[in-house]
């Protein structure tokens, strides 16, 4: 871990670590924990009818009863999110968190087709493209992670949301 990952960890990345590190405590009894590419898996199978995943900086955390192959896919895209994170810091949770949170459970949307999904599906294929592991690349599930987007009923509320946020900003900054 550089020094810049971090500072980046404990300052610019701060609540998200913290949500995530609870979340990952409160999980971590009979669950598989591993390392990947700076940031730490926690999968524990919880009987749910649905594969899940939620990164919240550098962890990352997978339920259901997903299989191997299952697995790798949501941790890869569950990376990007990862990634993101690193971009946005404390603006991570405000422009990617909530949405994605709301967007996840929402009837009639295809919620992997989201802006901010394919950002991560787009940031983690590039990553593992250039840094590996290759088998990632090669196995990309295209419909679970895709990496275009499309626009649905969800954009609407979705822009809205954005914009209320960027009015407020502007009114805290000015």
């Amino acid at each position: 871990m550089t020094l810049l990952a971090l500072v980046s960890g404990l300052v610019w990345e701060l609540p998200q670590n913290i949500l995530g590190g609870i979340l990952s405590l409160s999980r971590k009894r009979g669950s598989e924990v591993f390392p990947y590419s700076g940031a730490t898996v926690i999968r524990k199978p919880d009987g749910l009818p649905y594969n899940w995943g939620v990164s919240l900086g550098a962890f990352i955390n997978v339920g259901g009863n997903a299989s191997l192959r299952q697995v790798s896919s949501i941790v890869a895209h569950e990376f990007g999110h990862s990634l993101q994170s690193r971009i946005l810091g404390p603006f991570y949770l405000l422009v990617v968190g909530l949405p994605s949170l709301i967007g996840c459970r929402m009837p009639w949307h295809d919620h992997n087709r989201e802006w901010y999904e394919v950002w991560a599906n787009r940031f983690s294929y590039k990553y593992h493209k250039k840094h590996g592991p290759k088998e990632v690349v090669t196995f990309w599930n295209h419909s679970l992670n895709p990496l275009s987007y499309r626009l649905d009923w969800f954009f609407l509320p979705t822009a809205l949301y954005y914009a209320a946020l960027i009015a407020l900003l502007l009114t805290l900054v000015l």
